[in-house]
């Protein structure tokens, strides 16, 4: 079922470009409950649950030439809580989620793959 979600045509491309976009990654949830172009941690949960299910599958996510998910958790690791209330929780979810699929491609030993551009 893990693969059959991997390969979709335009599944994983629609998570990646529309709710976890780097252009806006350090600006998360603020609008109350537009989800569209801003980070969501769920969508990089669901990714994570994915990859952990294979390494070929968590290489196909890494790659570049198909959804390039390495400098996206990167980006993330790095981002700076926003101290307002309605923000702060999900930026640390982001970052603590973050970090969990990081540590999913360390044990397959694919952590070189991920590369800031």
């Amino acid at each position: 079922m893990a693969s059959d979600l991997v390969n979709h045509e335009k599944l994983l491309h629609l998570i990646c470009d529309n709710f976890l976009p780097l252009k806006s990654a350090h600006r998360t949830n603020s609008s109350g409950g537009l989800l569209y172009d801003q980070p969501v941690h769920y969508a990089l949960k669901f990714l994570r649950l994915l990859m952990m299910w294979g390494r070929n599958i968590t290489k196909k996510i890494l790659d570049p030439e198909f959804y390039d998910l390495g400098p996206r958790i990167l980006c993330y690791l790095s981002i700076e809580p926003d101290m307002q209330s309605n923000t702060l929780q999900e930026s640390l979810r982001l970052i603590v989620e973050a970090g969990r699929t990081w540590i999913t491609c360390l044990r397959y030993g694919l952590g070189k793959k991920l590369k800031y551009q």
